[in-house]
């Protein structure tokens, strides 16, 4: 049964579908011809060993199908799962590797990967990093035909000893050897290794004629794939005080001959200067505070330039999901409640839903680590890790700001409120339309004060969302006067629209936010709209 899913393996090792493009690659041929690996006498035991398996001159190799039996092996790395859309995990695998091995030849021929079904496999499933095994199954291999492929066994039953072992990396002194090219690289293939003291020499791979992405190059030859653990923004002349994985044999078409150096979790890549970690929400968005980040990223029209801090915050509380920021990505907004009087308590976090296990809610406490930086001037946390904190649904209360004027559009010091959950009183709407600098309404007005209120949220005042069928412009990029505030006959393109000059609110409430130049506030909706 086993035998028919095959081609599913692809996924388990090429985990992360890196977008590729065809491009001139003359190293091309060089790695579909590579070296002999290292002769070898593999630990005699009484049944094939990973050795055996891995070193086709063996004289105990396995056929293709063979049964296999690796007794006592120690687990390297997490349980890698591949899983539907629903949650269902297809196929799944980790690598194991056999320490009498290991020792006796300095490494060679130790490692393997052992994949298996989760609705087929017996035994005790998938095991922890240091635990002992023996896995019984088949022996295989799986790859893009005319590269040499990676060699695994399929595990139909996973026994737990009970006992575990020292996960302890080979360090390789000579990076040629197991670089592109290396002569040794197919003998530590599927070993734990460990690199050091090495720069970044290149962030744009290419293998087999396409850009690799989330990758990048050390010491000119050796190539560290994201497909595990990606290290984001790799600059040049970067430098590791080390860098651990599991030398993998490339096995999709876009890595295919390529031994490729792959962390399993963020402590296996050690930068000498590790990016500076942010524990408050204070020191994030505080200039001025002990713990703001002395260097950083930021996004604007370049792309992203620098290395982004991280953030690690514990407790803080929900006040806000859901918000839109682009067809993939949505916002929701924490806060520090320690903070009496809610300057610089509060910051977005900008998420992928599809790329999140946990979206809490309005009131939840929650843990959140990810990247910080400036994005278009405005902070966010991005990437981000979300754990709920306790069980309890707290009540939510704004920050009462007494002047207006003080979270205005155009007013610098509306900063310390950037991310926080405020609330303005007694405002009236002083401007019910306005356009942005190519003539379109897209339903935001001005209060007392020149604040204006943004449309991250659905709410009911400002109306419908114009029909995509609205032509904003002609053919020449004029204006049509069909998506603005002056729209003929109806005032505006969005249906039902209630902003009036004039209209008075006793209360508005929302998340201030800095978009498009502006600060905005953030209605959240209809409930945060008090007239």
């Amino acid at each position: 049964m086993m035998n028919t899913k095959a081609a599913t393996l692809l996924l388990l090792t090429a985990l992360t579908a890196f977008g590729c493009r065809r491009s001139d690659d003359p190293a091309m041929e060089d790695m579909m011809m590579m070296p002999p690996p290292p002769a070898a006498t593999c630990p005699v035991g009484m049944a094939p060993g990973i050795c055996d398996l891995k070193y086709a001159d063996s004289p105990v190799h396995p056929a293709i199908g063979d049964p296999i039996q690796l007794t006592d092996v120690l687990v390297t790395t997490p349980t890698i799962a591949v899983s539907t859309r629903d949650g269902v995990t297809t196929i799944a695998g980790f690598y194991v590797q056999d320490i009498a091995a290991r020792d006796a030849l300095g490494g060679h021929y130790s490692g393997i990967l052992a994949t298996y079904y989760p609705n087929d496999v017996a035994g005790d499933g998938a095991p922890t990093v240091g635990s002992i095994v023996t896995l019984d199954g088949t022996f295989a291999e799986f790859g893009t035909d005319g590269f040499t492929k990676q060699k695994q066994i399929q595990a139909a039953r996973i026994t737990n000893s009970g006992q575990t072992g020292q996960v302890t990396p080979i360090t390789i002194s000579d990076i040629s050897v197991i670089g592109r090219g290396g002569a040794e690289a197919p003998a530590y293939e599927g070993v734990l290794v460990k690199v050091e003291s090495v720069s970044i020499t290149n962030t744009e791979v290419q293998i087999n004629g396409m850009n690799y992405f989330g990758a990048f190059e050390v010491a000119s030859s050796l190539v560290v794939s994201g497909s595990w653990q990606s290290y984001r923004q790799p600059q040049l002349q970067e430098a590791f005080t080390s860098i651990t994985g599991i030398l993998r044999a490339g096995t999709a078409p876009f890595e295919a001959g390529e031994y490729l150096l792959t962390p399993r979790v963020a402590t296996d890549l050690a930068p000498e200067n590790q990016a500076q970690n942010v524990t408050s929400i204070r020191d994030i968005q505080d200039a001025n505070a002990p713990g703001y980040p002395q260097s950083g990223c930021f996004r604007g029209s370049g792309g992203t330039q620098g290395k982004c801090a991280t953030a690690d915050l514990q407790n803080v509380l929900v006040t806000a999901v859901g918000g839109y920021v682009s067809r993939n990505l949505r916002s929701l907004w924490v806060q520090d409640t320690t903070v009496a009087d809610g300057k610089y308590s509060g910051v977005k976090v900008v998420y992928n839903p599809s790329q999140i296990t946990y979206l809490p809610e309005v009131g939840h406490r929650v843990n959140v680590s990810g990247e910080i930086i400036e994005y278009y001037d405005g902070t966010q946390i991005q990437y981000p890790s979300i754990v709920r904190e306790g069980t309890a649904t707290e009540m939510v209360v704004p920050v009462v700001v007494a002047n207006s004027a003080d979270i205005a559009r155009d007013n610098p010091e509306a900063r310390q409120y950037e991310g926080v959950l405020v609330t303005v009183q007694n405002v009236d709407v002083t401007e019910a339309c306005f356009e942005d600098s190519r003539g379109r309404d897209f339903g935001g007005f001005i209060l007392t004060g020149n604040v204006m209120v943004g449309t991250a949220f659905n709410y009911d005042y400002n109306g419908e969302y114009r029909p995509s069928s609205v032509e904003c412009f002609d053919a020449m990029d004029n204006p049509t006067g069909l998506c603005g505030c002056n729209v003929p006959m109806t005032g505006t393109s969005r249906a039902n629209d209630l902003r009036t000059n004039g209209d008075t609110f006793t209360s508005v409430t929302g998340l201030v936010d800095f978009a498009y130049g502006d600060f905005q506030l953030m209605v959240r909706g209809n409930d945060d709209l008090q007239q």
